[in-house]
């Protein structure tokens, strides 16, 4: 696709931010024809899997994404690459592990010389589009790279430090509106990032109880902030009924941003697109909840925090979706198997495999880090690091400093440290452990950190990433 089209495009879509280069040869040649499948990634802003109704969660939270997995297939074990949002975004959309692209801090910004997800599409002849609510990623930072729209609500009129579930939607529908014109004689690759169910939760939940309570809760959203971990003596005196509604909060987020997905789904169904269309939805971790000893996360890899899921649906298939494989994946995977979809090759940076056809190639070993830890996990097994020297103090309620092993087939819920009593799997992970530490033969390019606007970073503090 020439610039000189992809600005008519962008025009399009109502933005325009870089010329697009021209492709160089080898990508060239892997250019889709005009009527190939359109893309829609979505990630959700942590979202426990345990919580969905598509995985067994006894309220209705996601009918949307319920419906999406029935009629394609889903993913119950997606390790996240970290428990922070802006680490495992950048896996997503960089198809790289943590340990390569080496994106902790909020002020980092996305190398340039780093292969994009949004750049491989582009490069294709895709028309790419991002909207996202999280100032992690905003245009600022050099998340744009590849897109030829980029929305990230910094500096709207109006706009509000937390961007709702129905302004993102609204924002892809415009997009959508634009993108499927008959100008624009091109499939589109659109990714969207939803706030929810990240608090504050600001959408009024069917099992708080009267409708009185829901109102008021509505005007009033609820906050604890995402690195809370209360002292032991809080958690003793927390009366029962407050974590359950802290519970039937953070689920009714969960279904609104499902709402506003149906209303994307909806219009692409009008508009005889879904059948056309690959849709992913994921998300960049999960939260504590108080299941371990935090209200949020930011503190710990433990299953609520990194086991995360995908959602496939591969438009009108000619064969019935393979079941899927009971396969570990990562949050890196998602691109390439996105590409794998459309026939696209993925580039040699991504580190990633198709987890539909190449399931067998995933290594048995899944890396996730967070603030003062580190796992590894198999399938069977996990392995924590916890040291937080040099780091924020440890919370009172983390319990050891160390090693810790966990059998995730006997003990799924983490609580009794078994290094003592299954050598050979403590063996296996520990040896695992030390070569990740040693492991700096390989090159990479560290983001920058800059001073972030006053904008930027009130945004972030009305999310709880900065104090």
């Amino acid at each position: 696709m020439r610039s000189a089209t992809c600005f008519v495009l962008a025009l399009l879509l109502g933005a325009c931010n870089h010329p697009a280069p021209a492709p160089p040869a080898s990508v060239a040649q892997a250019r889709v024809s005009l009527d190939a499948k359109n893309v829609l990634l979505i990630s959700l802003d942590g979202l426990r899997l345990d919580h969905m109704s598509l995985f067994g969660y006894e309220r209705r939270t996601t009918p949307n994404l319920d419906w999406l997995g029935h009629n394609g297939t889903s993913f119950d074990t997606i390790i996240a690459t970290a428990g922070s949002t802006k680490t495992s975004l950048t896996s997503l959309l960089t198809g790289m592990d943590y340990r390569y692209h080496q994106i902790f801090a909020h002020a980092q910004r996305l190398p340039t010389d780093f292969t994009t997800l949004a750049e491989v599409f582009r490069d294709a002849g895709y028309l790419t589009a991002a909207v996202v609510a999280t100032p992690m990623l905003s245009k600022e930072l050099d998340y744009d790279q590849g897109f030829l729209v980029y929305e990230d609500f910094q500096r709207v009129p109006g706009a509000s430090d937390y961007v709702r579930a129905n302004r993102v939607a609204n924002r892809m529908l415009e997009v959508l509106g634009r993108a499927t014109q008959p100008e624009a004689k091109a499939p589109f690759f659109l990714y969207a990032h939803f706030e929810e169910p990240h608090p504050p939760w600001h959408a009024p939940s069917p099992w708080l109880g009267t409708p009185e309570d829901q109102q008021r809760y509505d005007s009033q959203p609820f906050d604890l902030g995402c690195s809370y971990v209360p002292r032991p003596d809080e958690l003793r005196s927390l009366p029962p009924e407050s974590h359950a509604e802290w519970i039937a909060k953070y689920d009714g987020a969960i279904l609104q941003a499902d709402r506003e997905i149906g209303r994307v789904l909806d219009f692409l169904r009008e508009r005889s697109l879904l059948e056309r269309t690959v849709i992913a939805v994921t998300t960049d971790h999960g939260y504590d909840l108080l299941d371990k000893y935090a209200f949020g996360h930011g503190y710990g890899v433990s299953e609520e925090i990194i086991r995360t899921f995908l959602v496939l649906y591969d438009g009108a298939r000619a064969e019935p979706w393979p079941a899927p494989a009971a396969v570990q994946g990562r949050t890196f995977d998602i691109g390439p198997t996105l590409l794998a979809r459309i026939g696209i090759p993925a580039p040699a940076e991504f580190e990633g495999v198709d987890l539909v056809t190449q399931a067998d190639r995933v290594p048995r070993f899944a890396f996730s880090i967070d603030s003062g830890v580190v796992a590894v996990r198999t399938p069977e097994h996990k392995l924590i690091h916890v040291d937080f020297a040099g780091q924020r103090p440890k919370p009172d309620a983390i319990p050891a400093f160390g090693f810790l092993l966990y059998d995730l087939r006997s003990d799924p819920g983490e609580t009794t440290d078994l290094k003592d009593r299954m050598a050979r799997a403590y063996g296996e992970l520990r040896e695992e452990y030390d070569r990740l530490s040693r492991d700096r033969e390989r090159e990479f390019v560290v983001g920058t950190r800059t001073p972030l606007d006053d904008e930027t970073t009130e945004r972030l503090r009305s999310l709880g990433y900065v104090n």
